[in-house]
């Protein structure tokens, strides 16, 4: 029995000291975009790639891909697509991002503008989606500023040209 509350104890105790679970971040959002790689079709595949290309990390990543004997890379599309699921957790830590974006807000005109790199904010609220909770389901508001009448609509759709494919 004391060696049960022994052990009991110390997982209590960890579990207490334990102060973030660090569940996405790189590790996290690479397994996701392991897995949807795979289940992307050949032209979805292109379209992400030619994509990726335009990032400006781009030929970073690249330059990371693991070489085989013979010198050449492996997978250099499913290696970038891969790597590229954490530019926007990578870019909030970056100085040039930080100022650019102070006072950005999913409310601001605009804000769902996507000039692709230029503009350097991190643009935060395109990150995550907030979806209202209510324990006791009361209605609340959509947290969604596209919803709530948002003047620029591509918020939700990326790029203005790309609109049509994703809907």
């Amino acid at each position: 029995m004391m060696m049960m509350r022994s052990i009991l104890g110390a997982l209590m105790g960890l579990a207490l000291s334990v102060t973030s679970a660090n569940a996405w971040w790189d590790g996290g959002h690479m397994r996701v975009a392991a897995m949807a790689w795979e289940q992307l079709t050949p032209e979805a595949k292109a379209e992400a790639t030619r994509l990726i290309r335009l990032n400006p990390d781009y030929q970073e990543w690249v330059a990371a891909v693991p070489k085989r004997p013979d010198g050449t890379r492996e997978d250099i599309d499913r290696y970038t697509f891969i790597r590229a699921s954490v530019w926007a957790d990578d870019i909030k830590l970056r100085k040039a991002y930080q100022d650019a974006s102070k006072g950005d807000k999913a409310t601001n005109p605009g804000a769902g503008d996507n000039k692709c790199y230029s503009d350097l904010l991190i643009h935060g609220y395109w990150h995550y989606k907030d979806i209202a909770f209510s324990v006791d389901g009361s209605k609340l508001a959509d947290p969604d500023p596209d919803k709530r009448g948002h003047p620029d609509q591509s918020l939700r759709y990326g790029h203005r040209e790309n609109r049509r494919q994703y809907r």
